[in-house]
């Protein structure tokens, strides 16, 4: 399977050879629990972008091909009420102090 699309590994084409679906696929080594996989911000994007054009195909016990399962979870950003940052995200921000948050201009 190729590596180099954009946001997506599998492309899926309807009777007339036109693309109905993007796929992304992941696979889990044992059963999908949480946290499990994630998608990357390109692939989110991609699955934005196309809405229900999209879907994401987890592969569980993916190593084991008698116990492997595939499942389909279409439009998964439209299936999210919430993106949670934990504590791994600091590292990202920049701390502010009370005094610098009362000189931002607010309305």
């Amino acid at each position: 399977m190729r590596h180099n699309n954009t946001g997506y590994d599998i492309a899926l084409f309807d009777d007339h050879g036109r693309p109905c679906m993007l796929v992304e696929v992941k696979g889990t080594a044992g059963r999908w629990e949480n946290p499990g996989p994630s998608m990357s911000l390109r692939q989110a994007r991609e699955a934005d972008k196309q809405g229900t054009g999209f879907a994401l195909w987890i592969v569980e016990h993916a190593l084991d091909p008698q116990r492997a399962t595939i499942w389909n979870l279409s439009d998964p950003l439209g299936k999210t009420a919430r993106i949670q940052f934990g504590g791994q995200w600091r590292k990202h921000a920049v701390q502010l102090s009370f005094e610098e948050l009362a000189q931002l201009p607010t309305q």
